[in-house]
């Protein structure tokens, strides 16, 4: 076969063909263009699900639920509204919004809240930056004073805010502040100090027979604010709110404040 010959096959196949195939492959490509463009949307929406994902884990990470980081204080409409009716007298609180979550306990005339069972004698089982926080309402009746062995029993308020003072003399605590305010209508000493030596039992005690160890501490390292209500009119032990957390936290001024911000919601029945 000759050149001549193979040209003329060579034209007649694409002369052949051309019409044909020119006119299936337009139809293929309009086929295949909807399916490029439904891929290239679900990439895209796959990328943008990844990119959402990804901003919520590092917010959740970013962000403190427990005491991490400069908070914003709690308002009254933003806590736990809470009726304590185990204290003598009985009292409505709202109560900080992280109290929500922590665990609970109540026993005689005193309810505890933390966000984690840590912080003990000799620095064992430190408190975690995102776990630190621990608060108390009680009605005192028994306590050991700061470095003592001896139980008080049924301490009127001045007994206690006088032991309070004697915290700082006995090397017990640094107090770096203290004022006298009104919580639900009467008198009451607010006080914060930074707790160097540990003092069992120097908070409250739920029976007198317990031993100090077994009693609410005072733990080194620790930062405490303290509300303390004259309950004499009524005949009655004074009314304590305490909270502590890490000596070192960053929140604790905006803690404290919205500590000062729950006594104003206290109202005794």
């Amino acid at each position: 076969m000759n050149i001549d010959e193979l040209a003329r096959r060579a034209g007649h196949d694409l002369r052949q063909t051309t019409p044909f195939d020119t006119d299936m492959a337009l139809r293929e490509l309009h086929r295949a263009a909807p399916r490029r463009r439904l891929a290239q949307i679900v990439a895209v929406c796959a990328t943008a699900a990844l990119v959402v994902v990804a901003a919520v884990v590092f917010s959740r990470q970013a962000s403190r639920t427990d005491g991490v980081g400069p908070i914003k204080p709690d308002t009254p409409d933003s806590g736990v509204r809470y009726a304590a009716s185990f204290v003598q007298p009985p009292l409505h609180v709202v109560l900080p919004s992280w109290t929500g979550h922590a665990l609970t306990d109540q026993e005689g005339y005193a309810a505890s809240f933390q966000e984690q069972d840590c912080a003990g004698f000799d620095g064992a089982s430190p408190c975690p930056a995102d776990g630190d926080l621990k608060f108390r309402l009680l009605t005192l009746r028994y306590f050991y004073p700061g470095g003592q062995r001896s139980v008080v029993q049924f301490p009127s308020y001045s007994d206690y805010v006088a032991a309070l003072d004697a915290l700082g003399p006995a090397g017990i605590a640094e107090v770096n502040d203290r004022s006298t305010v009104t919580v639900g209508g009467r008198r009451a000493t607010v006080m914060a100090f930074e707790v160097l030596r540990d003092a069992p039992g120097a908070v409250s005690c739920a029976f007198p027979e317990l031993p100090a160890e077994s009693c609410a501490p005072l733990i080194a390292g620790r930062a405490v604010r303290m509300a303390v209500v004259d309950q004499g009119a009524e005949g009655l032990p004074p009314t304590v709110f305490y909270l502590s957390l890490n000596g070192d936290a960053p929140d604790r001024a905006n803690r404290f404040a919205e500590f000062d911000t729950m006594l104003e919601t206290v109202a005794f029945r």
